[in-house]
């Protein structure tokens, strides 16, 4: 029994028949959508469950494999949850940009050195308290005395 990669994850397995599929693969098109009548939360429910089974997915496959589901699913709305860091791809091609650097980033809108310099930036800024007692608003109440 020969060694094939898998198309659709590239895993190795023994091929017969000359089979392109790992079992996997094969038997993710005969899996049943996971529904629970919220379509938003049901696409993103079984596009992490398909991403835990096969990492090396790609969006398109991602797509192609919800569609077969009966959950009509885009690569507009995959990429949205790779840009709010809810899914990680390895296989996106064009890859998500750190906003502050610019560099390759899998998740998020920064990378992880621009994140800690933001958050030091804001650290000090929430600590700081007002420099004297005129800047103090009182807020409440006030009786008079007699």
């Amino acid at each position: 029994m020969p060694l094939q990669k898998c198309e659709k994850c590239g895993k190795y397995f023994g091929a017969e028949n000359g089979e392109t599929l790992c079992t996997d693969c094969s038997s993710t098109s005969k899996k049943r959508a996971i529904v629970t009548g919220d379509i938003e939360h049901d696409k993103f429910t079984n596009a992490r469950a398909l991403v835990y089974d096969h990492p090396h997915i790609t969006p398109q496959e991602l797509a192609d494999e919800l569609t077969a589901m009966g959950l009509k699913t885009t690569i507009k709305e995959i990429m949205k949850y790779v840009t709010e860091g809810r899914l990680t791809l390895v296989t996106v091609d064009g890859g998500t940009y750190c906003s502050g650097c610019g560099r390759k980033i899998m998740i998020g809108t920064l990378c992880s050195d621009c994140s800690d310099k933001l958050d030091k930036f804001r650290k000090p800024a929430a600590t700081s308290k007002p420099k004297d007692d005129t800047e103090k608003k009182f807020v409440g109440m006030h009786t008079q005395k007699k």
